[in-house]
């Protein structure tokens, strides 16, 4: 019977996704290429935002309590105007059981509106952003694996173009190996759909982490990669260093994109995080280039059950 509740959504998602979406490009899938919610972690991994967005698998790797919600803000300050956010609630009904809900919005405020000439008409924009709404769920069939499944809707905004399209992604957590290495592996899938275009490309996530100094989640360094890529799009590995002393914690790493064209770019990302009581707080930065400038996150997370 618990197989069930982990079972029934996927079940529900493989009836619906291939009538709900259609081959119709969705407009600001590139905006996702910016993991809004998960800047300093390895998104496969990734668990200072409630709701497992990247994968629901991780629902079953977050702090243990039976409610969490998080809200995390990003942001650039560059000529573009990058902005994203996060909402995200998740439910652990069983130690093996455990929900979400999530809604993720990115956008650009900045884009220039041109004319039929390159000529840019001053002071005018094109909307340019993106939503996913998610419901997740993740199982525990055994001690060292967790299985996670979600729904999801992402609706996108061009200028005057709007459209929205149905998908479901999988994700996979291999944790608790190794003893006191604890070593944890993820890979998911992001926005993934029936019939996508090359301009809906799925996003696929791999991460790994283990425990390299101490014994204990409270006093411990760990070392961690991350890839995730789509076909057409750009891809992207980073490599980090993460420690935490007793509520303080710190991330440090290096990432390298590298786009379809050929060209690419290395961005340092710093995090700090602090715990007090049932709160976290994390900020995170990561070097932009020169028309998105730095990005900057700010988590906060509970546990209010």
């Amino acid at each position: 019977m618990r197989f069930l509740w982990f079972a029934a959504p996927l079940g529900v998602a493989l009836v619906i996704a291939p009538r709900a979406a259609a081959a119709q490009a969705v407009p600001g899938r590139d905006l996702f290429d910016f993991t809004v919610g998960a800047l300093a972690e390895a998104p496969a991994l990734a668990i200072e935002s409630a709701g497992g967005l990247y994968n629901p698998a991780t629902l079953l790797l977050a702090p243990v309590g039976r409610l969490r919600a998080s809200v995390a803000h990003l942001n650039a300050q560059g000529d573009r105007g990058l902005t994203g956010e996060v909402l995200g609630v998740e439910w652990r009904a069983r130690p093996r059981l455990a929900g979400a809900l999530s809604v993720a919005r990115i956008g650009l405020s900045g884009i220039p509106l041109t004319t039929e000439s390159p000529d840019v008409m001053p002071g005018m924009t094109v909307a340019y952003d993106s939503f996913v709404f998610s419901g997740g769920v993740a199982y525990r069939p055994v001690r060292h694996i967790a299985l996670g499944g979600a729904l999801r809707y992402r609706a996108g905004r061009v200028d005057t173009v709007r459209a929205g399209r149905a998908g479901a992604d999988a994700g996979i957590v291999i944790d608790g190996l190794l003893g006191r290495h604890d070593l944890r592996l993820g890979a998911s899938t992001f926005l993934w759909r029936p019939r996508a275009l090359r301009d809906d490309r799925p996003l696929g996530t791999l991460g790994a982490d283990a425990r390299v100094v101490g014994s204990t989640v409270a006093r411990e360094v760990r070392l961690g990669a991350s890839y995730l890529g789509s076909r057409g799009g750009e891809r992207e590995t980073y490599g980090y260093i993460t420690g935490r002393l007793r509520n303080v914690e710190g991330r440090a790493g290096l990432a390298r994109a590298a786009r379809a064209d050929g060209d690419a770019e290395s961005r340092v990302r710093l995090g700090l995080g602090l715990r007090y009581a049932r709160f976290h707080v994390a900020i995170a930065r990561e070097e932009g280039e020169s028309a998105l400038g730095s990005i900057y996150q700010f988590t906060l997370s509970t546990l209010l059950k």
